[in-house]
């Protein structure tokens, strides 16, 4: 049986031969996405230097963080085309890299992950689902619980797929509905989200889950856009 299943396999890998997400280079081992140089060229951003309420890099000038509930917030990578592409590939491929980020920012450990909300329209959305999956993957490796509990309201576009300036400065804690809201009380929580821009999803989220009841809330993202 595990005869068959290799020659099935090296056969596959001959008609088809895998790529790397990134460069499109064929690669040598079939259970990667990424080739070796684009795997290497992976780097967390750094800490040093950043605020460390909202992440913005305090060598660009004049920065005033904005208000918000949110204990903190920050990210893994800048946007670049390998960052994109390991987003696009397995959850549990993404999860180490926002541990190893998250001991970098010296956070409290979480009692709860949650990822950021999906829009009612959108739950089977692909960016909404990776969320929820990284969130999982990343739960596994803290061996704490995750919770798939927000929502937007329906009234409401998806934060993620609206462009900075249709993006609302502000966003009211009645926007977003909390299943299982007895599961967050005096929780410390890390959200997962998968491209930051302007925060809102992050600090309209954090609002609500302050709002009923959570201790803190800490936001983490795979790219920062």
């Amino acid at each position: 049986m595990n005869t068959t299943a290799s020659c099935i396999r090296n056969a596959l890998d001959f008609l088809y031969p895998p790529v790397c997400l990134s460069c499109k280079a064929i690669i040598e081992h079939p259970f990667t996405t990424l080739c070796q140089p684009c795997f290497e060229s992976l780097q967390l951003l750094s800490t040093f230097h950043r605020c460390r309420r909202c992440f913005h890099h305090l060598d660009e000038g004049g920065h005033r963080c904005q208000r918000s509930t949110l204990k903190s917030q920050a990210a893994c990578f800048d946007d670049a085309p390998t960052p994109r592409a390991l987003l696009s590939s397995s959850p549990s491929a993404i999860a180490p890299f926002i541990v190893m980020q998250w001991g970098e920012l010296q956070w409290p450990a979480p009692d709860l992950i949650i990822p950021t909300p999906g829009d009612w329209f959108s739950r089977g959305n692909d960016r909404w689902l990776t969320r929820k999956e990284i969130a999982h993957s990343v739960a596994h490796l803290f061996s704490r619980p995750c919770l798939s509990c927000l929502r937007l309201h329906r009234h409401l576009l998806p934060l993620p797929y609206l462009s900075l300036e249709e993006q609302p400065p502000h966003v009211g804690t009645e926007t977003v509905n909390i299943n299982k809201p007895e599961a967050i009380i005096n929780m410390n929580i890390l959200m997962i989200h998968d491209v930051l821009t302007t925060g809102t999803a992050l600090r309209t989220a954090a609002a609500a889950l302050i709002h009923n009841g959570a201790a803190d809330v800490w936001g983490i993202s795979v790219i920062s856009g």
